[in-house]
Formats: C-alpha cells, structure tokens, sequence
C-alpha cells in the first residue's frame, strides 16, 4: 500500500498540529482478538489517552525505560477518539518524539512495516454475551480504563495496525502535509 496526500484523514489536516512526524492508526474493536474475546470501548475512555500521564507513546510496552535507554516516552498521543464518520473506529494520532535516540530505527521500522501496530494496556471488565451473528456466546470486554500505549510488531487484535505515518511541515504561513508509508490500526492489550 502507498500513501498518497488524500490519504492523510482531513480531521488531522484541521488540527492545529506543530511541525513533526506522526503515526496514525484504527482500531477494529469488534473484531474478535486472538485470545477470542471482543473489545468494546467508548469516546470518554479513548479521549483518556489524550491527556497526561497516559497520553505517552512507548515501546513494546517498556513505560519505564528500562529497555530504551532509560527514554521511555517515544511519542506523544494527539488524538484519541471513537470516529463516527470513520465506521465509529477508534482513531489515534501521535507525534513521534524525532529527539529519541532509536528514533531512526523506529520510524524505519514502522515504514516497512515491522512495527505495525498499537499495543493498548489498561483495565475492562469481562463478561459472556450471545452473539447472533455467531450463534454462540462470546467474551467482551468493556473498557473501563485506559493506561498505556506502545509501538508493536506483535498486535493481540489481527485486523489491527498502523494505517499511516505523515510528516507535517510549515513554512511561513502554509502548512504542508507529506504522507509516507506505512500499513495499518491499534489493539487491546489486556494485563
């Protein structure tokens, strides 16, 4: 898949975002994960990620650190929220922190495609419910709260992954918006 400008969501090119690279991605939570529960998730706990200290990007799920040089954050998340007019996916934008020192690896391995995914932790109470669809009960999780945020190349949610990455630039009074290429969503990753 190449990106080309239209494919950079019009709700981003109205942010007021500063200049910098940022990853982007939606996550099907309907879609059952492979441990064969669904995710159900709503706005107010998605826009928890856009507020401070849950609103970092990390690694692999190292918050601490402890495996990136003692640098944890690797971004900073500038949107978060269910999309109506993206077939209600939740949606999020963040802005990689270019000044990481494995920022080069990082954003190469989003561009071809070995990290590919977002990696959500946080907390949901689990519950059976009958799915007619299926003809059969099933696992849902219904988020309650939003903790954590990483990078991976490992999603628990199949349909999951980075939809695109793009690079925002401004010169005087325009702004200019540069696709690159990049696959695609986010997942649930339940502790």
């Amino acid at each position: 898949n190449s990106s080309n400008s239209n494919d950079i969501p019009k709700l981003f090119k109205d942010m007021n975002l500063e200049p910098g690279n940022y990853v982007w991605g939606v996550g099907s939570n309907a879609d059952m994960d492979i441990q064969g529960e669904r995710v159900k998730l709503d706005n107010e706990v998605a826009m928890s990620l856009e507020r401070p200290p849950y609103n970092k990007l990390c690694l692999e799920h190292d918050a601490s650190g402890k495996n990136t040089g003692g640098i944890a954050s690797f971004g900073i998340i500038k949107y978060s929220r269910i999309v109506p007019e993206m077939d209600n996916q939740h949606i999020i934008l963040a802005k990689a922190n270019d000044q990481h020192h494995l920022f080069p690896s990082v954003w190469g391995s989003i561009q071809n495609r070995n990290i590919d995914s977002f990696s959500i932790a946080g907390f949901a109470d689990k519950e059976q419910r009958y799915n007619p669809e299926t003809g059969r009960n099933e696992v849902v999780r219904l988020v309650k709260q939003l903790k954590e945020t990483s990078l991976t190349g490992m999603p628990a949610n199949a349909g999951a992954g980075i939809i695109g990455t793009f690079i925002k630039k401004s010169y005087a009074d325009h702004d200019f918006f540069s696709p690159a290429k990049a696959p695609g969503g986010i997942e649930l990753f339940k502790k």
